[in-house]
């Protein structure tokens, strides 16, 4: 099994028990795009409830948010014997049959979120693409590195932030699905209705998790799959 990235600190049981429900008992590789609570809070009692064993982390020494939740997961990761990695282009990892690839992380930039490890998951001959909270400025910089982008299922980045999703990125992107992450009512708006006026334009399905909870996908003889919790 593979994470990438696990929610807020107060989600962290319920996030546990769904794994486990789905019969984890091991992480193979648990990544984690920024240093946000958000994205990273639920990390110990990840690394409490499962074995990891590897741990990808995004360059700390560049972030100036607290470290204090990954510093207690990586010493418990490393204590249990498990490898604590910094995230670089190009890394992979080859877990079961998906194949799990850091594209880049542009750690040179000034805003945490634009600071986001990007990932690509491949399944079945389909891509999934993971942006964590990027926005414009990382998607410009990936269009300008000639990096190889396209997918069948992006996870748009910064939550249907309207700062995220640029009409340039979809273009190459050409998602099939895009999964927004947003909590019901959130304080931000997100979805934003720019983010999702450019996401319908560029034809992608949208899945948002405030409408439709938990969605899963399927890779079934090449065909891509999804169901929701609602």
């Amino acid at each position: 099994s593979a994470i990438i990235d696990n929610g807020r600190p107060e989600g962290a049981a319920a996030f546990c028990e769904k794994l486990k429900n789905l019969g984890v008992s091991n992480i193979k590789a648990m990544l984690l795009t920024h240093n946000h609570d958000d994205h990273m809070g639920g990390s110990e009692a990840v690394s409490n409830a499962f074995d990891i064993n590897n741990l990808i982390l995004p360059d700390l020494s560049k972030s100036g948010s607290p470290t204090r939740i990954l510093g207690t997961v990586s010493n418990t990761v490393s204590s249990a014997g498990g490898n604590v990695q910094t995230a670089k282009s190009g890394m992979f990892y080859d877990i079961g049959n998906i194949k799990m690839t850091v594209l880049c992380c542009y750690y040179q930039n000034s805003d945490e979120n634009e600071r986001s490890i990007i990932t690509l998951a491949e399944l079945g001959g389909k891509r999934f693409l993971f942006t964590g909270d990027a926005g414009k400025q990382a998607e410009s910089q990936m269009i300008n590195d000639s990096i190889d982008f396209d997918c069948d299922v992006l996870k748009a980045g910064h939550h249907g932030s309207r700062g995220a999703s640029s009409a340039q990125f979809l273009a190459l992107c050409t998602p099939e699905y895009a999964v927004i992450s947003c909590g019901a009512g959130n304080q931000y708006k997100h979805p934003h209705e720019e983010a999702l006026s450019r996401l319908i334009n560029a034809g992608a399905k949208i899945l948002r998790t405030d409408q439709s909870g938990d969605i899963t996908f399927y890779v079934l003889e090449s065909i891509l799959k999804y169901k929701t919790q609602k």
